[in-house]
């Protein structure tokens, strides 16, 4: 089976950044579907799996590449990009905002008008938004034990997990796993 895609480019993208981003997604969606061929091995799900996710969050960076910005505004941009990048490697790390202002060496409160400015939301709605993501994805696609993925993803213990799982899910890990396999 062929399978096909089109990556399309808006008009107004001369940014050369845009240009190597539309590369590198068309790079990874080759290499998904080249595993996706593959005969199956041990792993294969969680590796397409794994695939899926970078492709989602690189196209989501690569769509809001392609808004238009004032040029006073593009440091704040770059700003949140860095910030949405250092969440895909920070995240088990620290889940507050000042280490990740720190980081980027600005403060709380401008890394706050940045995320606003671009995002529409706080930094901490979008560390909670990734954390959750990550969270959910690890549940319905690993079988690793929820200790192992609270540990992960940067929880000092299973009930502190379980209990903002809850907080957002208003579901334990556990019934969320056992709803999503059945």
């Amino acid at each position: 089976m062929n399978y096909y895609f089109l990556i399309v480019r808006p008009e107004n993208a001369d940014d050369p950044n845009d240009e190597a981003d539309l590369k590198e997604i068309y790079r990874l969606l080759k290499q998904f579907f080249k595993e996706y061929n593959k005969a199956s091995y041990r792993n294969k799900f969680e590796v397409i799996s794994s695939y899926l996710n970078i492709l989602r969050i690189k196209t989501e960076n690569a769509d809001t590449t392609t808004i238009s910005i004032e040029p006073y505004e593009r440091e704040n941009y770059r700003y949140f990009q860095k910030f949405i990048s250092m969440l895909e490697y920070e995240l088990p790390n620290t889940h507050k905002v000042i280490d990740y202002s720190k980081k980027l060496g600005i403060t709380s409160r401008k890394l706050s008008a940045v995320c606003r400015a671009c995002k529409g939301k706080s930094p901490k709605e979008i560390i909670n938004e990734h954390l959750v993501a990550e969270s959910r994805r690890l549940l319905t696609d690993t079988n690793h034990p929820i200790k192992q993925i609270a540990m992960q993803l940067g929880f000092a213990d299973p009930y502190q997990f379980s209990k903002y799982f809850k907080n957002h899910e208003k579901v334990s890990p556990a019934f969320f796993r056992k709803k999503g396999n059945a």
